[in-house]
């Protein structure tokens, strides 16, 4: 516990990554640790009780109720802005356009290589089931992603829309990232009908202008190389780990959630099937998208704990305007821990600290000490 009380010593910001990371009413990031008010949440309004923020009264009408929320996440979007764009121009430039078209460019036809998803199962002639089962688990997790719009369960609780689909948004950009290293490094012979030797809609090359301006349309122009990991799996699975680690924040009812989930997962399980069936990526690509999008959550998820996320998340602000920044800080409706419920939190807190670390009277002493102060000067 020592080396916790120096640091404690050396100033109040490096003490705080330390003492308080099991709220984020306490590490000045927003639900989810992704997007939100950030530095807002927890910090009490002048001229305003606790808990009397924003939020609208449960007796007012319903759809004001929404309107009042879906007004506080449009000030949430625009304050997430400065970071969303370039994402969107990754995924929309990047990963739809460039990284595809640079696979085409080194892409070679060839026979099929040997494939025991191909040896199981029988090819066929469309891949309307895959592309139906994409859409199905794309609208189930924008219904779960939306429900803080239309619930009055998720904004006092500090989950926003927004959060959400920043979370979302962040994992597609890491992934279509590490898909472009993964299927540029190795180019295989695409297995897909309009890949193979003789097949009237392929391309043998494509230039350097068409790399930055040329996107793919099935049945028209489609693509060819992008095979090594499989974006469709990589999207039906990380749209269903992001969902279901958020299901019970987002979702009013528990009945209804594990309801929802469960056909996000019949999505998963259904997609690998569609994909082999019609031949549109070998059975490697789906394995590795099935476990790799898992393993991108789950860092994604420590990540957004650490100190460089918090900085970049701050960096950004500087291009967010103050009355956005005023009005997200007024109009905040999570809930607000009342000075008895904090003070149950820190003994909490205090109590781990000092048995994990062993520490003697002084320390725990001087610890109490720095996590009043902690608090007090975040009011």
């Amino acid at each position: 516990m020592n080396h916790i009380v120096r640091r404690e010593k050396q100033g109040h910001d490096s003490g705080s990554e330390v003492l308080l990371t099991s709220s984020s009413h306490s590490n000045g990031v927003g639900a989810g640790g992704v997007g939100g008010p950030h530095a807002w949440h927890g910090q009490e309004p002048a001229g305003r009780e606790a808990g009397s923020y924003g939020s609208p009264s449960s007796s007012a009408p319903y759809w004001k109720r929404v309107a009042t929320r879906g007004v506080y996440e449009l000030a949430l979007l625009l304050n997430s802005v400065p970071h969303l764009i370039p994402k969107v121009m990754l995924l929309n430039w990047g990963g739809m356009m460039i990284f595809r078209n640079l696979a085409y460019m080194r892409h070679r036809q060839g026979p099929r290589l040997k494939d025991l998803g191909f040896e199981l199962i029988p090819e066929i002639d469309n891949d309307f089931g895959s592309e139906l089962t994409l859409y199905c688990n794309g609208f189930l997790s924008v219904g779960m992603v939306l429900m803080p719009l239309f619930s009055d369960h998720a904004h006092p609780r500090g989950i926003f829309v927004t959060d959400i689909y920043t979370k979302v948004l962040n994992i597609q950009c890491v992934g279509h990232v590490l898909r472009f290293f993964t299927f540029v490094s190795t180019s295989l012979p695409g297995p897909a009908p309009h890949c193979q030797p003789g097949a009237p809609l392929y391309r043998n090359s494509i230039s350097w202008a068409e790399v930055f301006s040329r996107r793919s349309r099935v049945h028209v122009d489609p693509n060819c190389g992008d095979l090594i990991f499989s974006g469709h799996m990589f999207q039906v699975t990380s749209f269903c780990a992001v969902m279901l680690s958020e299901s019970k924040k987002l979702m009013p009812s528990a009945p209804l959630g594990r309801a929802w989930c469960l056909l996000l997962v019949l999505t998963v399980c259904v997609q690998p099937y569609y994909i082999i069936a019609s031949r549109n990526h070998y059975s490697v690509d789906v394995v590795i998208s099935s476990y790799l999008a898992p393993l991108v959550w789950y860092a994604m998820e420590g990540f957004y704990k650490t100190s460089l996320h918090r900085k970049g998340v701050a960096w950004f602000q500087w291009f967010v305007p103050k009355a956005l920044k005023t009005f997200l800080h007024t109009r905040n409706p999570t809930c607000v821990p009342s000075e008895k419920e904090e003070k149950a939190e820190r003994d909490r807190e205090l109590q781990y600290l000092a048995s994990k670390y062993k520490m003697d009277a002084q320390d725990k002493g001087y610890l109490r000490k720095v996590m009043a102060q902690h608090t007090a000067n975040q009011v």
